[in-house]
């Protein structure tokens, strides 16, 4: 039987060369590529199966107590859908319809960071945020916001808006000592569950989102969060009848709740 050899050649030209070493480059990048999408597409996978509390357990294999007793997770039937609304209203008011990034909000991000002549955090979509809760956290890189926007994407092709929306109220921060979720916030601040939040409550709860210890410090101290916030998240609220819009505005303008102790 007679043996065939198999040899490979090396290129006798710079041409050849060149076009070897373009597709072994193109040949890497393509493989990194894939790892990337496919490490990100597993780490969003497992988002979908919910978060979770982190639990202590004995010897014997029993539960003893939660790690994490300030964050509590429910599905979204057992949240406010006043809450819903006012905090998509304040944080992402074009969540239904881009993609995970929001081009407008980055453009009017880096106008605010040319004009201030400093780097801000803004621009970032309610997805972007839940992908720093729960997985780049807040590091301020260029390699970490990269990481930010690829999970964003992946999270928005995998998990879906109602998903992206139920995870990310279970697990906001909504103030100091490591309160996060909607749950949480609705008994720390208001003494009841989040499904039971009347539209006023939902409102003052949203408008804390974007700096939950400084809003809590100016509410023990004067008895009252940024209500001109409060106001303009009221007036963002969308998908209701104006006349119920109306309503929940003057409803905040009115409200005086006793701050948590």
């Amino acid at each position: 039987m007679k043996m065939v050899a198999l040899s490979l050649r090396l290129p006798r030209t710079l041409k050849g060369y060149a076009v070897l070493s373009l597709v072994v480059v193109t040949s890497i990048l393509v493989l990194f590529a894939l790892g990337v999408v496919l490490s990100y597409g597993l780490a969003v996978n497992r988002l979908s199966r919910g978060i979770g509390q982190t639990m202590f357990y004995g010897a014997d294999g029993s539960a003893w107590f939660p790690l994490e007793e300030h964050r509590r997770d429910v599905p979204m039937s057992r949240i406010s859908g006043y809450l819903r609304d006012a905090v998509v209203a304040i944080e992402d008011h074009r969540f239904q319809t881009h993609p995970g990034l929001d081009p407008i909000g980055i453009g009017r991000a880096i106008f605010r960071d040319i004009k201030a002549r400093r780097l801000e955090e803004g621009g970032s979509t309610l997805t972007q945020q839940l992908a720093r809760i729960l997985v780049t956290g807040s590091e301020r890189s260029a390699e970490r916001k990269l990481r930010e926007l690829l999970y964003a994407v992946e999270m928005e092709q995998t998990l879906g808006k109602p998903r992206i929306l139920q995870l990310y109220l279970d697990n906001a921060p909504w103030g100091p000592d490591g309160l996060c979720g909607a749950e949480a916030a609705a008994k720390r601040y208001f003494k009841r569950p989040a499904l039971k939040l009347d539209p006023a409550q939902s409102v003052w709860l949203a408008a804390m989102l974007h700096n939950p210890a400084a809003e809590l410090e100016k509410w023990q101290r004067t008895g009252q969060i940024d209500l001109a916030r409060a106001k303009w998240v009221a007036e963002g609220i969308r998908g209701v009848p104006r006349a119920q819009r109306e309503s929940v505005q003057k409803a905040v303008e009115k409200a005086k709740f006793a701050p948590p102790a």
